[in-house]
């Protein structure tokens, strides 16, 4: 089994520079990488930026799995906002373009909320979201992973993997988010579609 640490980890406190940070990974016995850097901003990378953070990762010996997509209050997978909505695609693209360069094959995405208003109308524009990147995912050989995030989000999981194939979306799991909403046995059935597996001690 491979554990890999997520690149965001000092941000909130210590904040070194991403060579230095990338570096004290290698050096405290980590091998691979989640990154998870701007997951909750609206910051796109430059084609020269993509190679630049490759470059890190492999210069401090560190292998990519994986990359975090954007979520955002207002820019979701299923935001009903034209604008807010062009601007998740855009980033989506984005990340699984930076995913492809740096090494990874899966970009984690957050799912729609259950318990907000107009889950039907939301559904579909996560589902018109995920067709968007269907083509790029296929052409960079990156695979989309949805997470457990919130209370009983599994219902909403299952409707969204059983609209696309294994090899475009998958699962990526989230031990602390299971654990904070009780809902382990209700997860436990996306096993077979697990691409991440995100170990947190909530």
């Amino acid at each position: 089994m491979r554990f890999s640490v997520t690149s965001d980890m000092f941000n909130y406190s210590f904040r070194p520079g991403m060579a230095e940070k990338l570096s004290l990974f290698r050096e405290y016995g980590f091998e691979c990488l989640h990154w998870c850097d701007n997951w909750n901003d609206d910051v796109l990378y430059t084609q020269e930026e993509m190679k630049l953070y490759a470059g890190l990762i492999q210069d401090a010996g560190l292998t990519c799995l994986d990359v975090h997509g954007t979520a955002t209050h207002d820019i979701r997978v299923d935001s009903e906002d034209a604008s807010s909505h062009r601007l998740y695609v855009k980033l989506l693209r984005n990340r699984v373009e930076f995913c492809s360069t740096a090494g990874g094959d899966v970009v984690v995405v957050h799912p729609p909320r259950l318990h907000e208003p107009g889950l039907e109308k939301r559904l579909s524009r996560a589902l018109e979201t995920l067709d968007q990147v269907m083509k790029l995912c296929a052409d960079r050989g990156v695979a989309l992973a949805l997470e457990n995030c919130y209370r009983d989000d599994h219902r909403v999981l299952q409707r969204l993997l059983d609209e696309h194939p294994p090899e475009f979306l998958g699962f990526c799991y989230d031990s602390g988010h299971a654990n904070i909403h009780g809902n382990f046995r209700q997860l436990n059935p996306f096993r077979e579609r697990l691409l991440v597996t995100h170990l947190h001690d909530n």
